[in-house]
């Protein structure tokens, strides 16, 4: 048995070739009333939604993750390069802007 989030994902997916409205807060069985409200079953053990009457593609939940892959996170050293970056930016405006800063605050940039 399909889960909520994969059904989701599998309808989201879907909504390209039809627009179905999720509730918020739907459970397992929800989605399943909605989908085959909608004209649609799920085939849990290949785990796609099928039109009942056939007319166009078919979504796999393979497919699904292909079109929404999860984001991707950034590692340490991308933040700490995002960070230097940021503070040399800082210094330069500073610099270019001829402003006086107070000791306090050079230790903040630095």
């Amino acid at each position: 048995m399909l889960s909520a989030p994969e059904l989701r994902k599998l309808i989201r997916a879907h909504n390209e070739l039809s627009k179905i409205k999720v509730p918020k807060g739907a459970t397992a069985d929800d989605l399943v009333k909605l989908i085959e409200a909608n004209g649609y079953k799920v085939n849990h053990e290949q785990k796609k939604l099928e039109q009942k009457v056939k007319r166009g593609k078919q979504i796999t939940l393979k497919q699904a993750d292909e079109m929404f892959p999860a984001p991707k996170k950034k590692t340490q050293s991308e933040k700490d390069e995002a960070k230097r970056k940021s503070r040399e930016n800082l210094i330069n405006k500073v610099i270019k802007n001829k402003e006086i800063l107070s000791d306090e605050r050079i230790k903040n940039l630095l």
